[in-house]
């Protein structure tokens, strides 16, 4: 009897949602987030996708002093150099620490990319985002994420 108790505890709880609060660490990454529902981590990146929506959200861990060369740098004129244009630019204060937020546009494609300042690293954060996917992860969603 105490099996079966055990063996009904353990299905009802692989079935309950992740609580909201869950940071999870994608394979490979020293960073996590809580992804907002449609994303999903990538096998193939360290980060999340949606691959049904062409979203990808990559993680990276860069040197702590990184942090200043981004914040010296023209957005507008990197962008620029990719081919896509700066819509915003802002300077964030986290719980954890200073970033900044950097959205750029390329056709149909939208590119936020949040560089943070930690301890003991840079976290960098980008999110392509195509036009068609814009209603499934609004703004005010992305900016509770990042």
């Amino acid at each position: 009897m105490a099996r079966f108790r055990w063996m009904l505890f353990l299905l009802v709880a692989l079935a309950l949602p992740a609580h909201a609060d869950d940071v999870v660490y994608p394979p490979g990454s020293r960073l996590g987030l809580v992804p907002p529902p449609g994303l999903h981590a990538s096998t193939s990146f360290p980060g999340f996708e949606d691959r049904d929506n062409n979203v990808a959200l990559l993680l990276g861990a860069l040197p702590p002093e990184a942090y200043a060369q981004f914040e010296k740098s023209d957005s507008a004129e990197g962008l620029k150099k990719l081919g896509a244009t700066l819509e915003k630019r802002e300077i964030l204060e986290l719980p954890n620490g200073k970033a900044i937020l950097v959205i750029g546009r390329q056709e149909k494609l939208s590119t936020w990319m949040l560089v943070e300042a930690l301890p003991d690293m840079t976290a960098m954060i980008t999110l392509r985002l195509p036009d068609t996917a814009k209603d499934i992860y609004p703004e005010k969603v992305l900016r509770a994420m990042f």
